[in-house]
């Protein structure tokens, strides 16, 4: 049996499947599976068990004979490809309705639903084929001893020895309000330094700049290996350090499938630690409510307001955290406390909403609590506080036209929850409901 797995995309995306195909390989151990990808993340899938052939020219496609396409990347070039092939069976997401034809083997995935990592979104697009997820789906990703052996050698040429605790850096990312400032992690930088820390910072020549800016502020102490090592040789450098700390990016992703613990920084409003948290390492998440009136393009923003409300001293202090041990494997709640921007809303049943605020206040979840009776300008609220869920103690046409008709100015729409009076104000069952309730919304 051939399978082939689609997904050319960037370094995170792609290093997010793993778990995925461990599990195909798992259901079809004979399958030979073939990864269709960018030239850029080719080496992701290096030495992987699991991956029988990488391609990133799309026309090698033709010359095999596959008989199952999976669709990790929902595109219509790509379902097109698959169907024009006339590969017999292709699994995709149908969350897309004009593709949905293309696919013969199909579920829905729920993208809107931020409570659900996307290694679990992976792995439920498998559920068609009969698969299970395993009850502890780890990364896969492999360092090569070449690679190994010329870090070091780069490592050793920078004054870096075997014994040296590594602190690695990644300042940029595509997104730009998902950067932090420059200066800020020459700060961290400086103040590690003085502690005896070796600090190198990775990235591509777009890096420079902020490789520069940085300098400044950590008095020429980073050690600048940008444009210096391929991806290969990238994962074999961050297999050395001690600590990585960086922006919501592929090589925070990389150094989470390498079990090296991590300081991660999530600056954007719509960047989800729910969803794209560095899996399964020791971690600390730095992510801060934002207050801000401006549609939120991700692309587009030039605003540096995300960065500056986290301070240099916020990232030390979570290095601190991380590097005495004190920092762990995440649990979700945890992850879910940076990701929810939660507003209750009432008119009569006061004591229940304050209940409930006071129960997830308590647990420093990001909540508001709106007297709807003071007639609250809700549109702008839900920009300024980056409102992803609306708890309606006393639910009413009026919120819930509104909750709606905001859909089309926020980048993510507002989940309405409509309050269940039977649920408790315990953190616990009152997480499930949200769960719940995202897990059943479409729109």
């Amino acid at each position: 049996m051939n399978i082939l797995v689609i997904r050319p995309d960037a370094i995170g995306d792609c290093l997010l499947i793993t778990p995925a195909l461990a599990a195909l390989k798992n259901k079809f151990p004979d399958a030979k599976i073939t990864v269709l990808v960018k030239e850029l993340t080719r080496d992701v899938f290096l030495n992987n068990p699991n991956v029988g052939e990488i391609i990133t020219d799309e026309r090698s496609i033709q010359k095999n004979k596959f008989d199952l396409s999976v669709h990790f990347y929902n595109e219509f070039h790509y379902a097109w490809l698959a169907y024009r092939l006339g590969i017999k069976h292709r699994l995709g997401d149908t969350s897309k309705p004009l593709l949905s034809w293309l696919y013969n083997i199909r579920t829905f995935q729920n993208w809107r639903d931020i409570t659900k990592h996307e290694v679990t979104q992976n792995l439920a697009l498998l559920k068609p084929l009969g698969i299970v997820p395993p009850d502890d789906p780890k990364l896969e990703l492999f360092v090569d001893q070449e690679s190994r052996i010329k870090i070091d050698k780069i490592l050793a040429d920078h004054g870096v020895s075997a014994e040296d605790k590594i602190i690695g850096l990644h300042l940029s990312t595509g997104l730009s309000n998902k950067a932090w400032l420059p200066e800020r992690f020459g700060e961290v930088a400086r103040h590690f330094t003085a502690r005896g820390y070796k600090i190198v910072a990775s990235g591509q020549a777009t890096d420079k700049q902020l490789i520069a800016e940085a300098q400044k502020a950590a008095q020429n102490k980073i050690i600048d290996l940008s444009t210096k090592t391929s991806l290969r040789e990238l994962i074999a450098l961050t297999s050395r350090y001690t600590l990585f700390i960086g922006v919501d990016t592929g090589p925070l992703h990389i150094a989470a499938a390498l079990n090296v613990p991590v300081v991660a920084i999530f600056t954007s409003p719509y960047s989800y630690p729910s969803r794209w948290g560095p899996w399964q390492t020791k971690q600390v998440v730095v992510k801060k409510m934002v207050a801000c009136e401006d549609f939120c393009r991700p692309r587009l923003c030039r605003k540096i307001l995300c960065a500056e409300q986290i301070s240099s001293k916020e990232i030390i202090a979570a290095a601190e955290q991380v590097l005495t041990g004190e920092a762990s494997q995440p649990s979700y709640q945890e992850w879910l406390k940076k990701t929810f921007n939660i507003m209750i809303t009432y008119s009569k049943n006061k004591t229940r909403a304050e209940n409930v605020y006071r129960s997830l206040a308590r647990e420093n979840y990001n909540v508001v609590l709106i007297d709807t009776n003071k007639k609250p300008n809700l549109p702008k609220l839900f920009k300024e506080l980056n409102i992803n869920l609306l708890h309606a103690i006393d639910s009413s046409l009026k919120i819930r036209l509104t909750t709606l008709c905001s859909g089309p100015t926020l980048v993510l729409p507002v989940l309405y929850v409509k309050d269940n009076p039977t649920i408790s104000c315990e953190t616990e069952n009152l997480l499930n409901f949200y769960q719940e309730t995202f897990t059943k919304s479409v729109i």
